[in-house]
């Protein structure tokens, strides 16, 4: 059964698992969607996209007109989505903005992503990362532009480094999870969806005292409206 994380009369914000995708499609024999309609009765309307092994605070409308109103607030970047992230490798701790284009439908465009947080753990880095863009793959590809490629990605990562991580922990995973969600105002609310155990269980094999750290900065520190 889905966690739900918030309600409002126009939209819920519900924690996607890994594996699940948004909407229905070929091969795809249950949807977020469908989950939803299980789950709490109702009929909603997607307003943004996650790849189906993303992990995340996923928003969807609960009406045609609150989709409308929505999709405009993403568009105007009054939401915020923050994504934890493990890198393959030790990202340098001064760099704070990824601002590298990317070629989509065979054109260059701006992407930017906002990095908040670089802690390093090892060979591995996680980190907090802001979107202020929202290209297709956006942080995955960035991260591999830049030379530390998201561990668990089999489209743009390390495959080696990925056999070696599942080798070593256990956990054969994308560790790309929809964090920490904020809405401005007229909502003014902010939501998180709690890691999920691929990425604890790293941390418990690696050190479980970051978990507090994390815990910390997700209710204190994390930049929201």
């Amino acid at each position: 059964m889905l966690t739900l994380l918030y309600t409002h009369d126009d939209f819920l914000i519900v924690n996607k698992p890994p594996g699940l995708a948004v909407q229905g499609g070929k091969r795809i024999q249950t949807s977020l969607i469908d989950e939803i309609e299980r789950d709490f009765h109702c009929k909603t309307w997607l307003v943004h996209r996650l790849d189906q092994e993303t992990s995340s605070c996923m928003l969807v409308a609960r009406s045609p007109r609150a989709a409308s109103t929505l999709s405009k607030l993403i568009v105007s970047d009054t939401v915020q989505k923050t994504y934890a992230v493990l890198t393959t490798g030790q990202f340098p701790e001064t760099c704070r903005v990824l601002d590298l284009p990317l070629i989509i439908e065979g054109k260059s465009v701006s992407a930017r992503t906002i990095i908040n947080k670089v802690i390093r753990i090892g060979s591995y880095s996680f980190l907090a990362c802001t979107l202020k863009t929202g290209r297709m793959h956006q942080i995955r590809r960035q991260c591999a532009m830049s030379g530390f490629p998201v561990v668990g990605d089999d489209k743009y990562g390390n495959f080696e480094a990925n056999r070696n991580f599942a080798k070593t922990y256990g956990v054969k995973a994308l560790f790309l999870h929809s964090w920490i969600l904020s809405l401005a105002k007229p909502y003014a609310v902010k939501v998180s969806a709690p890691l999920p155990e691929h990425f604890t269980r790293f941390f418990s094999l690696s050190d479980e005292s970051l978990l507090n750290e994390l815990a910390d900065y997700e209710q204190k520190d994390c930049p929201h409206e």
